[in-house]
């Protein structure tokens, strides 16, 4: 028996055989000994070729939305000429086809690679794959890979779109590989096929071979290896409980989420795009907690449109018509700017011109976002939030902003009602005056991924320093109860603490009283909090405040759920 640790990238658990999948890199050196003309044959054939592979994947069917758009951006890339003429034009000049592909790759693999985003991460993610697929198309390395035709577990030193798409989703129980990030896109396409996977396992294609029975833990990350009879048979009994658990959820649907003693705790949805929105109306959740307006400016060269937003707001506005949908104006920086948004490279874009910071410095974006959230509350229940708050003018600035929204609008006689305005609270300095921002604001939702990276001053996507980043410390749970305790206004949780099994008692006990989860984990959020008492989250939640580390507050929480045989997923 060997037990592996990578990180856990997609829930789950998983039982069966591995089946390795080997990756291959780009290879060069094979096409450099040819002459010009035969080389720029060989780059047109593998660009003809590669727009074919990727055209059978799209057209095959049973594919993801996700899936998709990679493939659509990949074909993007192949018919971009500005690109596609540079690789040619390194090629006249005597580079020789395979560099001068690696050579355009990496330098747009680089400026992108300088934001050290988590979303431009995943561009870099499917640049590379295409790449990859290039080169191999030019260097006869494009023979069918060996994939599973029955159940198994892939291992591989790194799983890339391309590969994912090509495999039948059927025949894959989970997933483990060497490489790979917990944000990459073929994590958030394993979430989506409800796929557990584990990233980051250092070695493990030297410790597992081909037909090695495997338990993989997608809940913590851990991988176990040809395991003794009675860890399998746990691992066993701990799958078909999940099982269970899991057809418990229909119950839920549409139910309100009370604790033990009675305690009403409102579950909403973070919805990214129109996808996301249907996903959270079919579990029925109570309202939109989170309304991401990226996806809409992000993947385009002009800004949306004020119809384009319009349609959006309604949209969920009508889906949600008796429940609150907070939008959250648009929230990029430095790290992640769409080409008609000008602004100067930043040394640290994370802690500089983002956010409200960003939205008050270009005013009329700032200002359609909520012209246009205001014709579309017909309902009401719209409301809009700010993000990336951390000084008290910021909240000022931009309530002037909504005055002068509603002043030309009822100068152009427009039907319009003024909504609310709220702040996320993701910066210590929002933390520790919550009372002060409570004056000018109508409601706070905690932004717990970034709240958490700011306070312990950890990039989380950062490998080097992520081992800190750990939204359980002490530390981010006092910010927490301080924002509770002096806020005036109601107080919500928005990140991907809102959802954690071993945080959700913690967040009762502490005061919160709305959480806001992704559309998947509405249902499994409302169950455990069916089976949480108040009042021992709160004496919980005391116990927390005054531990030292992380690992002892979820070993705390642990030892509740063993002894009160609270079963969740």
């Amino acid at each position: 028996m060997i037990k592996l640790v990578g990180k856990p990238a997609s829930p789950g658990y998983a039982i069966g055989q591995a089946f390795l999948i080997s990756y291959q890199e780009a290879e060069s050196a094979v096409a450099e000994k040819t002459d010009l003309e035969t080389q720029l044959k060989l780059f047109e054939s593998a660009i003809s070729t590669s727009k074919r592979q990727i055209k059978e994947l799209i057209e095959s069917g049973n594919l993801s939305k996700t899936e998709i758009d990679i493939l659509n951006f990949q074909n993007e890339v192949l018919n971009d000429e500005v690109f596609i003429d540079k690789i040619r034009s390194y090629i006249k000049n005597g580079m020789g086809v395979e560099n001068a592909i690696k050579t355009s790759f990496n330098e747009s693999i680089d400026e992108l690679s300088e934001a050290k985003s988590e979303y431009l991460k995943e561009r870099i993610e499917d640049l590379q794959d295409l790449m990859t697929r290039l080169i191999n198309n030019i260097t006869s390395k494009n023979e069918p890979l060996n994939l599973p035709k029955s159940e198994s577990i892939i291992v591989s030193k790194i799983i890339t779109p391309s590969i994912f798409a090509s495999i039948d989703k059927e025949v894959i129980l989970g997933i483990v590989t060497e490489e790979g990030g917990t944000t990459s896109h073929v994590a958030i396409m394993a979430k989506e096929r409800g796929i557990p996977m584990i990233v980051g396992v250092s070695g493990i294609l030297n410790k597992i071979k081909n037909g090695d029975i495997i338990v993989l833990d997608g809940y913590n990350g851990e991988v176990i290896v040809n395991p003794a009879e009675q860890q399998l048979l746990a691992y066993k009994t701990r799958l078909e409980e999940v099982r269970v658990i899991s057809q418990e959820f229909e119950k839920y649907l549409g139910t309100k989420a009370y604790t033990v003693d009675g305690t009403y705790i409102k579950v909403q949805a973070n919805v990214g795009n129109e996808d996301d929105l249907t996903s959270a109306a079919n579990v029925k959740a109570e309202g939109i907690g989170l309304l991401r307006t990226e996806f809409l400016y992000l993947e385009r060269t002009n800004a949306p449109t004020y119809e384009d937003l319009s349609k959006l707001f309604k949209k969920a506005s009508e889906s949600f018509a008796s429940d609150e949908v907070i939008v959250r104006v648009l929230d990029i920086g430095g790290d992640k700017l769409p080409p008609y948004i000008n602004l100067e490279p930043e040394a640290n874009p994370f802690l500089g011109l983002r956010g409200i910071r960003l939205m008050l410095k270009n005013r009329e974006l700032l200002k359609e976002q909520i012209k246009a959230v205001a014709v579309s509350n017909i309902k009401g229940n719209l409301k809009v939030m700010l993000p990336m708050v951390s000084d008290y003018d910021e909240i000022v600035e931009s309530k002037k902003v909504l005055e002068e929204v509603e002043e030309e609008l009822k100068k152009e006689n427009k039907q319009f009602i003024v909504p609310e305005l709220g702040i996320m609270i993701e910066t210590p300095s929002a933390a520790s005056m919550a009372d002060v921002m409570s004056e000018v604001s109508d409601f706070f939702s905690i932004g717990t991924n970034d709240l958490t990276q700011y306070i312990l001053a950890a990039d989380r996507g950062n490998k080097n320093v992520s081992y800190l980043y750990d939204d359980l410390h002490p530390s981010v749970l006092r910010a927490i109860k301080d924002v509770v305790n002096k806020a005036k206004r109601p107080v919500g949780v928005c990140g991907e603490m809102a959802s954690e099994p071993l945080a959700i008692p913690l967040l009762i006990g502490l005061g919160i009283r709305k959480l806001s989860v992704n559309p998947p984990r509405v249902l499994a959020t409302k169950m455990l909090i069916s089976k949480i008492d108040k009042s021992e989250a709160s004496e919980l939640a005391e116990m927390s405040l005054d531990m030292k580390t992380a690992d002892q507050v979820k070993q705390l929480i642990k030892e509740y759920y063993e002894k009160k045989k609270i079963k969740f997923i």
